[in-house]
């Protein structure tokens, strides 16, 4: 593998694999936790670890990031810790 591969190879492990988190004041006021991943999966695995357990899930953001050549999804998902919303059945 010649440095040029190793580079964009180390590049999109690098923008693939890290997860972020961030608090911030949600708008109802409450605060909450905003977390970058590169995949849905990411995000609600680290929602569930920085919660404890229930949460739920306010807003979601997708963006195309890249860098030297390698092109991946950011997503971003903005969530309240605490009881999840229930879920709603339209067979009733």
């Amino acid at each position: 593998m010649n440095w040029k591969a190793s580079i964009v190879l180390g590049v999109a492990l690098a923008i693939g694999g890290c997860v972020t988190v961030k608090p911030v004041a949600l708008p109802s006021g409450k605060a909450g936790h905003l977390i970058s991943c590169s995949d849905s999966a990411q995000c609600m695995n680290k929602a569930a670890e920085i919660c404890g357990g229930p949460y739920e899930i306010i807003q979601t953001q997708s963006r195309v990031a890249g860098a030297n050549g390698y092109v991946g999804t950011q997503l971003e998902m903005a969530v309240s810790c605490g009881e999840a919303a229930p879920a709603t059945n339209s067979e009733s």
